[in-house]
């Protein structure tokens, strides 16, 4: 790494030594903790266009499907042959792990904060010659390896504060922002068709229902999801109506769900018209009220703070619960879904219906690299119309996810043996 970096104030060092031990010990990392067997390209240009990438100041964007991905950019790193450094959730930081990832280049970001000290970590990631930097703008991991979630726009606000600094310093400098595709495959189909099995036999179980002899895996993890979002009806106080469709169900469901949330942390109702950025918007304001108080030096303030976070958190547990069943919808699991689809709903009930997610099928990784943006290029429109600038990169980062993830539409496994 750049002298530069150890030396920035800004930037919390890497620990030389904990990073090696991490790079040596990747592949059984990956395949004992993660399930992960191995890391490709999609394409021969897509691991060309990695590597045209050393010795620059780069803005990796990632897709964001499942918590294992920031490994998977960690793998890119080793291919590349240079350190990146990752903003990721303050809840990582707790903990053992949290120790880990501080020490190989992670730093924590407030959500639903304007968290000054993480954008400044960022804009000096990308400040430095040939700096990395991984953000993972959908916010957090959503468990859909086909789905996109909006973006948040504030990457692209972020490489424009650092190139309006380089410019007055480094006139010909450029920061690349580059969009990534992730996406997951089961290794071996017969043991992923296996493990589903078993793992829909258990949440079945669990409602006291019983799969019909012939029953597709599509249709038995479809019934036992119904039946989950029937006990959530239920327990909100909502009459389950199993004539009507499963988007009216949870626009009702939701819409009750919002109406709990608002009242418990005191804000307005969110004002988008699409659920899912209702949702994230509510995310964000959960997050926010758990750290108002953070800051607090009396006992009496962290008492305060105490009860803040325990309201917080019913409230994101109540948002995770929804977001779950986003997964059921109509158009959401058609009759040729793939089994990785099957497996991410399956995954859902498990967390419902036990706790915990159980069924971890072996799999591995598709990386495709769209073609990248120059903030360079794009820095006279910002200093034009700042949110104009903004809105375009994000919307050009999106097209550019969205296309990947369409070309990538063959990797999945057939739900059936034929």
């Amino acid at each position: 790494m750049p002298d530069a970096e150890d030396q920035n104030p800004d930037l919390p060092p890497i620990d030389g030594r904990v990073h090696r031990i991490i790079s040596l010990a990747y592949s059984r990392i990956m395949r004992y903790r993660e399930h992960i067997t191995e890391t490709r390209f999609f394409t021969a240009a897509d691991e060309e266009r990695l590597h045209a990438l050393r010795g620059k100041r780069v803005l990796f964007l990632p897709n964001h499907p499942t918590p294992t991905d920031p490994q998977v950019m960690f793998g890119l790193s080793k291919s590349l042959g240079e350190r990146f450094r990752f903003a990721a959730m303050q809840e990582l930081f707790e903990g053992a792990i949290g120790a880990v990832v501080s020490r190989i280049g992670a730093f924590p970001i407030r959500r639903g904060t304007p968290d000054r000290a993480a954008l400044k970590k960022c804009q000096a990631s990308l400040l430095i010659p040939g700096g990395k930097l991984v953000l993972f703008a959908e916010g957090e991991a959503h468990g859909q390896n086909d789905y996109l979630l909006p973006l948040n726009s504030g990457f692209a606000q972020v490489a424009f504060w650092a190139m309006d600094k380089l410019d007055d310093t480094e006139p010909d400098a450029d920061i690349i922002l580059q969009p990534v595709a992730i996406k997951y495959r089961y290794v071996d189909a017969d043991d992923a068709r296996r493990a589903i099995d078993i793992g829909l036999a258990s949440v079945e179980e669990d409602l006291g229902i019983a799969s019909e002899h012939g029953d597709s895996l599509y249709r038995r993890t479809r019934r036992a999801a119904l039946a989950v979002l029937s006990g959530i009806e239920t327990e909100y106080g909502l009459a389950p109506n199993p004539e009507a469709d499963t988007e009216t169900r949870l626009a009702a469901l939701y819409s009750a769900l919002e109406a709990r949330v608002v009242a418990m942390l005191h804000i307005v109702a969110p004002k988008e018209e699409f659920m899912v950025h209702r949702m994230r918007t509510l995310f964000i304001a959960a997050y926010a009220f758990r750290d108002k108080l953070a800051e607090g030096a009396t006992r009496y303030a962290h008492r305060l703070q105490e009860r803040r976070e325990w309201v917080a958190d019913v409230c994101l547990a109540d948002l995770r619960r929804v977001e779950n069943f986003m997964g059921v919808r109509e158009n959401r699991l058609e009759a040729d879904a793939t089994l990785e689809q099957i497996g991410e709903l399956l995954v859902r009930l498990e967390v419902e219906t036990h706790g915990t997610k159980r069924t971890r099928p072996l799999c591995d990784a598709t990386i495709a690299l769209a073609g990248p943006i120059s903030a360079a290029q794009t820095l006279p429109a910002y200093r034009t119309d700042k949110r104009g600038a903004v809105t375009e990169v994000t919307r050009e980062v999106t097209a550019r996810l969205h296309a990947l993830l369409n070309d990538m539409a063959e990797i999945g496994t057939p739900a059936t043996d034929a």
